[in-house]
C-alpha cells in the first residue's frame, strides 16, 4: 500500500499495537483545552464571536475527552 496501516506488528511476539497510544491521545485533549481557553479569551477580549465559538466548542469536546478516558472507557 501506499500509506502504513493503522497497526504494525511486535517483531518478537506478534502482537498487534496501534501506532498512537491513548497517552498521545490524552496529550493532545490537554493542549487542545489550553488552545480552546486561550482562543475563547482571545475572542472576547478581540470581540471576535467565531473565535469564541470555535474555542467554547474545543473546550467542550476536550474536557469530554478527558472525562471519558478517566472513568476508563479505553
Amino acid at each position: 500500500m501506499r500509506y502504513r496501516e493503522e497497526t504494525y506488528q511486535n517483531q518478537t511476539d506478534g502482537i498487534i499495537e496501534p501506532i498512537i497510544g491513548n497517552d498521545v491521545l490524552m496529550l493532545t485533549a490537554i493542549i487542545g483545552l489550553m488552545i480552546g481557553i486561550l482562543f475563547v479569551f482571545g475572542g472576547r477580549f478581540g470581540k471576535q464571536l467565531w473565535l469564541v465559538f470555535w474555542g467554547a466548542g474545543l473546550v467542550l469536546v476536550s474536557i469530554a475527552y478527558i472525562f471519558y478516558m478517566l472513568l476508563g472507557y479505553k
